[in-house]
């Protein structure tokens, strides 16, 4: 076998394990997406029995959090899922002063938090509590109960993937969910949600 023959071999047999790995990844949670769509930022996977219109609505960044935003967004006016996420990654993302380079994350959606609950069950081998959202840094994915979720609880969570994504060596748990807990209090002041309001 020549060298280059050998080269190209040892390409190919590389594409293919990663090509493997990703798949393998993906998919081991045992979540089974009815719909996916792609966005600049995100790769979202839906699961059958999700209303898309209220959840979309659930997310919409209000003007008053845009305005954090330094880079333009026009190319976001349309209503919709993917963009609405994209918009949530550049408020984190500009709240926290990190801007990752090529940011990419899965994101799925169950449709109920019993859904939600067993699909944590599944990843993590018992009962997760009653959650609207987590973010898994093994598998890179924001996972999200669509009854339930709303822009400052996957504010926060997406924020743990910016610093999974930013980070070389993460932060301690205990700084990581300070930094998600200022980006989700920062949320609730630019939408006056904050507890204690009316």
């Amino acid at each position: 076998m020549t060298q280059r023959s050998f080269i190209v071999l040892a390409v190919f047999a590389a594409s293919l394990f990663s090509a493997g790995t990703a798949v393998s990844s993906e998919f081991r949670d045992g979540f089974q997406p009815a719909h996916t769509e792609e966005s600049t930022y995100f790769k979202i996977y839906i699961e059958d029995g999700v209303n898309l219109i209220d959840l979309t609505m659930s997310l919409v960044v209000p003007p008053s959090l845009k305005a954090v935003i330094r880079q333009p967004i026009q190319s976001y006016d349309e209503l919709s899922l993917s963009n609405e996420l994209d918009i949530l990654y550049l408020a984190v993302s500009e709240i926290l002063d990190i801007h990752v380079v090529k940011f990419k994350c899965s994101v799925k959606v169950c449709r109920n938090s019993s859904s939600l609950e067993s699909l944590g069950a599944r990843l993590y081998g018992s009962n997760i509590p009653r959650t609207a959202g987590f973010y898994s840094a093994e598998l890179n994915t924001l996972y999200i109960n669509a009854e339930d979720i709303s822009i400052h609880i996957a504010g926060h969570e997406l924020t743990h993937a910016v610093q999974t994504a930013y980070f070389v060596i993460p932060p301690p748990q205990t700084v990581q969910e300070i930094l998600s807990g200022y980006v989700e209090f920062q949320f609730r002041k630019y939408t006056n949600t904050l507890p204690g309001k009316k």
